[in-house]
């Protein structure tokens, strides 16, 4: 097996968890929306107070789970949100460039913040790499490259992704559209999943999906932290129920916010989320669960007989991981956690180019493991 198809499969695995992540990001923000869709292409931050919201339900629906709780206690922020919090602080679309692009890129194309605009150009723009599209497309060409070593359903179910969403972009549609497209994307990235865990063959193939899926998600979440973070910290945000809304905001955009009202009800404090989002070791988006399962994957891989040249950097990551005790993280003040969660996110960053490094073809880094494809 060349190291060609090994980095494709790396990258199959991150472009579809990006595309996923995107999405759902994309989605949890709509949702928030008490916008009336047939007024969509304001300047982003202006709302109106129509009735219904993306995802079909009346306005405040959404959140109805959660003002049914009357209160807070001594440590827990404030359950019933003012609706002018939700408007304000659901999640600026400044902050939804930083999470799945980038604002500094973005503005260079734009003049302004433009609702409809900054939707295009994070989920149908081929000039923005991290746009839903462009994941899709990035993982469809992986998939064609490497079809020998995926199952046939995986390229079959990416190859509809991929028309699925050349269908959208053309057809254009409004902003009420635009919840089922990111609805139907997360659908896909879970099929995909599906057929992996299915169909694939636990070799070298296999694992080397699982090191760009679980890198790609723990880079994600600790993203998402760090944003939160940065916003929250702020003198003017300190008010109950902005600090609500962020933490609230930090859950849905991971998707823990039901599987963390389970674990801690009926009160949200921020240290409980950043426990929860980092350290918990039974959530699979948690930054814990992934480096867990990421670094069990490269162990795996050195079992095939791979040899990565990564030892370093991954004893680091896992060591870096240790230090999400719970305890630990709530006896920290957030910016240390924030200057925590960079050097992750830039530890992440230096293990996927290592990686990508080690594996390119020019290189001549070859390998030999059980249930490869032979050259």
């Amino acid at each position: 097996m060349l190291s060609r198809v090994a980095e494709t499969l790396y990258w199959m695995a991150r472009n579809i968890e990006r595309a996923e992540n995107n999405a759902r990001i994309i989605a949890a923000r709509l949702s928030r929306m008490p916008e009336s869709w047939e007024e969509g292409e304001g300047t982003a931050g202006a709302a109106s107070t129509g009735a219904d919201r993306a995802d079909g339900t009346e306005s405040g629906a959404r959140w109805a789970p959660f003002r049914s709780f009357s209160g807070a206690g001594a440590d827990g922020l404030a359950q019933g949100v003012p609706q002018e919090a939700e408007l304000n602080l659901a999640g600026d679309w400044e902050e939804l460039l930083e999470i799945n692009a980038s604002f500094a890129d973005y503005l260079d194309k734009h003049s302004e913040l433009v609702q409809g605009e900054i939707l295009r150009y994070l989920t149908f723009s081929e000039s923005n790499p991290n746009s839903i599209a462009s994941c899709i497309a990035y993982a469809r060409n992986n998939a064609r490259s490497a079809r020998d070593a995926i199952p046939h359903e995986l390229w079959e179910t990416l190859n509809d992704m991929y028309w699925n969403v050349r269908r959208s972009s053309e057809e254009g549609g409004e902003l009420r559209d635009y919840y089922p497209f990111l609805q139907a994307v997360k659908v896909g990235s879970f099929t995909t999943q599906g057929v992996i865990e299915s169909l694939m063959p636990r070799g070298a193939p296999y694992l080397f999906v699982q090191t760009g899926k679980w890198l790609e998600r723990a880079e994600k979440t600790a993203r998402i932290l760090n944003v939160v973070c940065a916003k929250a910290m702020k003198p003017e945000e300190q008010l109950p129920a902005r600090q609500y809304v962020y933490w609230l905001t930090a859950l849905e955009l991971v998707g823990g916010s039901d599987a963390f009202l389970r674990q801690y009800p009926p009160y949200m404090h921020p240290k409980d989320v950043l426990a929860f989002l980092m350290a918990e070791r039974a959530y699979p988006r948690s930054i814990r669960y992934c480096v867990d399962h990421f670094v069990q994957a490269m162990y795996r891989l050195e079992d095939e007989g791979v040899t990565l040249y990564t030892g370093p950097l991954v004893a680091a990551v896992e060591q870096l991981s240790e230090q999400f005790g719970e305890s630990r993280i709530h006896e920290w003040p957030l910016h240390d956690l924030e200057r925590y969660l960079d050097r992750f996110q830039n530890l992440c960053n230096e293990i996927g180019a290592l990686v990508t490094g080690t594996l390119r073809p020019d290189d001549g880094f070859r390998y030999e493991a059980k249930m490869c494809v032979q050259e």
